[in-house]
């Protein structure tokens, strides 16, 4: 330990500065060989020191770094601020916020001898907390000033804050609407007195009012007169003491103008003087009515006389012991003339006779004698109300009629303007009731003829002519809308019979007319190709025979391979087949031509004007547009055949015999050739989306022809048994790719899929004539020999040798080469395997033999 006195002030010191409350450490500064300070050490610490830090061990003897080489994290730089100090530059004072303690701390540090520092932490947390609160407290106390005078200024009446002294009353503050009721401007009114800016006069009464709310402690409200450079004025003043605990330091204030209001009332007071003797004297039946129960606060000598009872007597009464609606009904009717939302009603009041007549009431809110009566004036209206129920009722069952008739009706007046629609109407013409009435017919639904659209007026024409006209159909466009529509026009007459007017019913037919349309659309055209079907080209026919047309000619197509492309792609690829022919054919047709599909995968084209040679071009150009034509990668192939009738003793029927007889002879040839091509493709897409390709089916022939000549098959059975290896899986193109690729094991719905390729095999083969002998091979080269393959479940020697030869050369493959979900055996693995299965998915005496020839090869 360095002593820095003598040994006993040294002890003396240590001993003083262990028991100082505030954390304090003795350093010694280390200096790299260029004199720069690199790091310091603890050469004592107290005991608070290591409690502020949070320290078990004592850091003596060690350097910064080796005792909290975190702090050197901290952005303060503890070695420079130390260095200043002990090289002597005096007591160093520093406010640090420490990220490795988390806390602020109040650094002092002084240096005793040279080389040396001293330093003192003082923790300032609480200090720093407290000024941050205060700090948050001042702007917060600031918020609330503002928020009140902001609320102070924004008092629609004139408010004023008044502070109670021994010296008097003086103002603190007025807002500008106190400025703009006094007159005072923009004059500062703080710490004054009422006299040194509203006057002595004025303010001798203002302070008496002052001094009465104080003690009172309450609020007080009064009117009181104000002398303004504008006049006399009459405020409504109203005066609250603020009180503290002690009494009532300041008064709260608030005026209001009233100047105007006080002088209607001095009118109001002489009108209603004046109404006292109009009222007396009138002939109209009046009463005045207290609104919320209905009592009858007085009554005219009219009133009395009309309802039999004396002046007294209605004054007794209410209005509810006259009036013969339900209580609530018309307390409810009262309280809507209260609020000036209803000023005429029609009631039905009884007499004192007992007699109900029905009366007019115009009734309005009056002040008498600051109460809220309502003024009622009646009459008497039951004879009109008596012809007004008649005519209503009448008019009601007209429209009541008109409004639920299914056809759009619209009455007009001489001149075509309307003057009633019912809704139909409106749906009709796009418009609403409102935008109808008063608009001229022809306008608002413009009729057209809808073959040559030329326009229509049938409702003119009838009240020309004073007569019904009938409309079958006719187009009605307006904007929104375009539909067919039919009906009838007709005049209305006076009792002269004079036209006076015209009535239109109009009925919608555009979905029937749609509807017919389709339905005769579809009768005569083929739901598919979208083309006419057989009906339409037959009574086609019978038109040309009938008009003795010729030269004409009738050419039939076929198209090629549609039973295999059902077959092999399905259905949905062979409608698509059919679809692309029409179109071809369509698109290499002659406008007037007809193109109509005469039933299953055949067209029949009639060629008005058409010679033999016309019809030979005719099929050139489809033949040329049909060698362009692809469904992806499917050519289009159709046979054509023609005829025709060059004079009037030939028949169409004949020229359609035939085209047909030349139809089928071309697809003889051309079918095969289609056929052809349609099982290369298969073959082609069967290889790139699985592993049926070429090589597969050739090492399958390869090793069946070897076992079945070994066996002893015949040419015939060895011919059967290739044609199987090069077919087998025709009905894979069922399949889909992702199931034929797919890695791992399939689920049942995707082996459904794969089991029902042997049938669909089993039809492509059916329709090529040179695959139809093998086509139950194809059928049946899944069957097992313990009957657990399919599609059949055939056991031993039901099911075809060449099937059992095919089923071990198939899994000895299929085990010998790669696949996408395992890899490949050995031959003699595979050998193993299937001696394994033999006689339960093979056949004995066959897995014998294939075993012994396979091994002599490998």
């Amino acid at each position: 330990m360095t002593r820095l006195t003598s040994p006993m002030d040294n002890d003396l010191l240590q001993d003083l500065f262990r028991r100082l409350p505030l954390p304090f450490a003795l350093h010694e500064m280390i200096y790299l060989p260029d004199g720069r300070p690199h790091d310091y050490r603890f050469i004592w610490v107290n005991q608070a020191f290591l409690d502020a830090l949070g320290l078990k061990e004592s850091p003596e003897g060690k350097t910064l770094r080796e005792a909290f080489p975190e702090v050197l994290k901290d952005s303060f730089d503890w070695v420079a601020f130390f260095s200043s100090a002990a090289a002597g530059y005096g007591v160093r004072k520093a406010l640090v916020f420490s990220e490795n303690l988390k806390r602020p701390f109040n650094v002092i540090s002084f240096s005793p001898r040279p080389g040396t520092f001293a330093a003192i932490f003082q923790d300032v947390s609480d200090e720093l907390n407290r000024i941050r609160l205060l700090e948050e407290s001042g702007e917060r106390i600031k918020a609330i000033s503002l928020e009140f005078e902001t609320v102070f200024e924004g008092i629609q009446e004139g408010a004023f804050l008044v502070e109670v002294s021994e010296e008097g009353f003086k103002y603190l503050m007025v807002n500008q609407n106190y400025r703009v009721i006094t007159g005072i401007g923009d004059l500062d009114v703080r710490g004054l007195k009422a006299s040194q800016f509203l006057g002595e006069a004025a303010s001798h009464e203002i302070e008496e009012n002052y001094r009465l709310c104080i003690s009172r402690k309450e609020t007080l409200n009064f009117k009181e007169k104000l002398v303004t450079g504008e006049g006399i004025r009459v405020l409504s003043t109203v005066l609250i003491p603020v009180a503290n605990g002690e009494g009532a330091p300041h008064i709260l204030g608030f005026i209001k103008d009233v100047t105007e209001q006080e002088r209607a009332q001095e009118e109001r007071d002489e009108a209603l003087s004046r109404y006292r003797a109009m009222f007396n004297d009138h002939s109209a039946v009046m009463l005045l009515i207290e609104p919320k129960s209905g009592r009858i606060v007085d009554a005219n000598p009219a009133a009395a006389n009309f309802y039999g009872y004396s002046v007294d007597e209605l004054r007794s009464m209410k209005v509810q012991d006259i009036n013969i609606l339900p209580q609530e009904e018309v307390e409810r009717r009262r309280l809507k003339a209260l609020s000036g939302r209803q000023r005429y009603f029609l009631f039905p009041h009884r007499l004192r006779s007992g007699e109900v007549r029905m009366v007019d009431v115009y009734s309005a809110p009056v002040d008498v004698m600051r109460e809220k009566l309502l003024f009622s004036i009646i009459f008497d209206v039951t004879d009109r109300e008596r012809i007004r129920k008649q005519l209503e009722e009448e008019k009601e069952l007209f429209k009541t009629t008109l409004m639920s008739i299914g056809d759009g009706v619209v009455t007009t007046d001489q001149s075509g303007i309307i003057t009633s629609a019912n809704p139909e109407a409106c749906r009709l013409s796009n418009r609403s009731q409102g935008s109808l009435l008063d608009a001229n017919f022809s306008d608002a639904f413009p009729l057209l003829d809808p073959k040559t659209g030329d326009v229509r007026d049938p409702l003119g024409a009838a009240l020309k002519t004073g007569r019904t006209l009938h409309i079958s159909e006719l187009l009605l466009r307006v904007p929104g809308n375009e539909l067919h529509v039919s009906g009838s026009a007709s005049p209305i007459k006076d009792q002269l019979g004079e036209v006076m007017g015209g009535v239109v019913v109009l009925r919608d037919i555009t979905h029937e007319k749609k509807w017919r349309d389709r339905m005769l659309f579809m009768s005569y055209h083929d739901s598919l190709t979208r083309l006419p079907n057989r009906r339409f080209l037959e009574e086609q026919m019978a038109q040309l025979e009938e008009e003795q047309s010729f030269p004409v000619a009738v050419m039939m197509a076929d198209v090629n391979g549609l039973k295999m492309t059902n077959d092999a792609f399905g259905h949905e690829r062979g409608d698509a087949l059919l679809v692309a022919a029409a179109r071809l054919l369509k698109g290499a047709c002659r406008r007037g031509d007809v193109v109509g599909r005469w039933g299953g995968d055949e067209f029949v084209l009639l060629l008005p004007g058409a010679t033999p040679d016309g019809a030979r071009i005719a099929a050139e150009r489809i033949a040329e547009a049909a060698s362009k034509a692809r469904l992806g990668d499917l050519e289009i192939s159709i046979a054509l055949g023609w005829g025709a009738k060059v004079d009037p003793s030939q028949r169409l029927h004949q020229a359609l015999k035939e085209a047909e007889e030349m139809m089928y002879r071309h697809k003889l040839t051309e079918g095969r050739e289609q056929r052809r091509r349609i099982l290369d493709q298969i073959l082609a897409s069967l290889g790139a989306r699985s592993h049926e390709d070429e090589g597969h089916r050739n090492r399958l022939r390869r090793l069946c022809i070897n076992i079945g000549s070994t066996g002893g098959l015949n040419w015939e059975a060895l011919e059967d048994l290739e044609r199987l290896c090069l077919y087998h899986d025709l009905g894979m193109i069922a399949v889909p790719a992702r199931t034929l690729l797919k890695p791992g094991g399939l689920g049942e719905p995707e082996w459904l899929d794969v089991r029902r390729h042997t049938e669909v095999g089993y039809r492509i083969a059916q329709n090529i004539p040179e695959l139809a002998g093998v086509a139950d091979l194809i059928l049946l080269h899944h069957e097992r020999h313990d009957g657990s393959g399919y599609p059949r479940g055939l056991k031993g020697l039901q099911i075809p040798v060449q099937c059992r030869i095919f089923a071990l050369a198939d899994s000895y493959d299929a085990m010998t080469q790669p696949r996408p979900y395992r890899t490949s055996v050995s031959p003699r693995e595979a050998l193993k395997e299937i001696e394994s299965q033999r006689g339960l998915l093979f056949d004995p005496d066959l897995t014998d033999l294939f075993i012994r020839v396979v091994s002599q090869e490998i």
